[in-house]
């Protein structure tokens, strides 16, 4: 199938799609799921005992690896192992998950392949909570917390060379203080100044070269343990089912969720689904993405 043919037949200029409001994302980091990660050694500004924080970045997940208890690949950890004390992202089931080595939570909110998702936690003494692409979609009550400070890891589990994550991890940026709703659900698709107030980590991997990569907001900076920096794209609206690649599958994947009225098929964001999504996801898959 000609993608050029399919577009010049329908010659109409149609909106792209649907993407998060900042568009220069500059670097990623990527991980290979096997021996890759990146580490800050020593990170003294992580939240500690019982104190609130939040914890958010983007993230695309390759494919899911398969580990022992169900895990796919740990995100990020940081702390010293422990009852309450390892703060955790890592991917269990398919889903997101967020571990503290008891409590362990597998959300049951899907982490789906090929896209990128923004996961943010919050936990405010009493209640873990996590957002998806600034939304609340979960929440849990829990026993006070020990956290501890220490390293900080990417892309594998923080005390085994192992776990390893198959996927890309940008923009972290970790807070002293449990962010609201609306201070995520404003922030959550556009950059902030590494000034903030309460902002103690800031890792962006924007640096042009070189094994390490800087906190903009602390100082605690990290170094590449295989991991490499990619040009960190905008979301790839035309990969429909979600396989890392742009082909005809997507086109039927598209057209089957345009038919059964699948809320994504809504490419244009304009709350109805119509022609105008199916002009619209030709000409982003024309474009490759």
């Amino acid at each position: 199938m000609n993608r050029q043919i399919i577009v010049a037949a329908l010659a109409l200029p149609v909106a792209a799609g649907v993407s998060p409001a900042q568009t220069d994302w500059g670097n990623a980091l990527s991980f290979d799921g096997i021996n890759d990660a990146a580490i800050v050694a020593d990170a003294p500004l992580m939240p500690t005992g019982n104190a609130p924080y939040t914890a958010e970045m983007w993230v695309l997940v390759r494919s899911y690896r398969s580990y022992a208890n169900g895990y796919n690949g740990f995100v990020w950890s940081v702390g010293d192992e422990g009852h309450g004390r390892l703060t955790t992202i890592v991917v269990v089931n398919h889903n997101i998950g967020l571990t503290h080595w008891n409590p362990d939570w597998d959300t049951g909110v899907p982490l789906p392949l090929c896209t990128w998702t923004h996961i943010a936690t919050t936990w405010d003494g009493a209640v873990q909570r996590l957002f998806v692409n600034g939304s609340e979609v979960w929440s849990a009550g829990a026993s006070p917390f020990d956290l501890r400070a220490g390293s900080v890891t990417f892309g594998k589990h923080d005390n085994y060379d192992d776990y390893y994550l198959d996927g890309l991890i940008d923009e972290v940026r970790i807070w002293d203080v449990a962010r609201s709703p609306a201070e995520i659900a404003g922030a959550w698709d556009r950059t902030v100044d590494p000034g903030s107030p309460n902002l103690v980590a800031y890792w962006n991997f924007d640096e042009p070269s070189g094994d390490q990569f800087l906190d903009l907001a602390g100082g605690q900076d990290g170094l590449l343990h295989g991991a490499v920096r990619v040009q960190s794209p905008v979301p790839c609206v035309a990969d429909y089912n979600h396989d890392c690649a742009v082909n005809t599958l997507d086109v039927l994947a598209f057209l089957n969720g345009w038919v059964a009225h699948d809320p994504h098929a809504d490419i244009n964001g304009d709350g109805t689904i119509n022609t105008l999504d199916v002009l619209a996801f030709l000409n982003a898959w024309a474009a490759g993405c």
